[in-house]
């Protein structure tokens, strides 16, 4: 399994509701900044949001994954406040 769908599944162990790896959610690395890029598809677009390389492997390596989590919670709130205006 590539790192991309390990942190995806890491992002779906805790919070199944952001839908199905690679559909709903991509996780991308850049070489440019050193962080990951977690995309969230929404009915009106995409969120996306940065993670350090060094949380991500934090995660996936250590189970420690407190700031990843952080940062997908933060997702799924705006998600919601987009959908609740709508």
């Amino acid at each position: 399994m590539g790192i991309e769908k390990s942190v995806c599944e890491a992002i779906r162990a805790y919070y199944p509701e952001v839908g199905k790896c690679g559909d709903d959610v991509d996780v991308s690395f850049s070489d440019d900044t050193d962080h990951w890029t977690v995309e969230m598809t929404t009915s009106d677009g995409t969120l996306s949001a940065s993670v350090s390389a060094e949380d991500v492997v934090e995660c996936v390596e250590d189970g420690k994954c407190t700031s990843v989590a952080v940062t997908v919670v933060n997702m799924i709130a705006e998600r919601d406040s987009r959908e609740r205006t709508d």
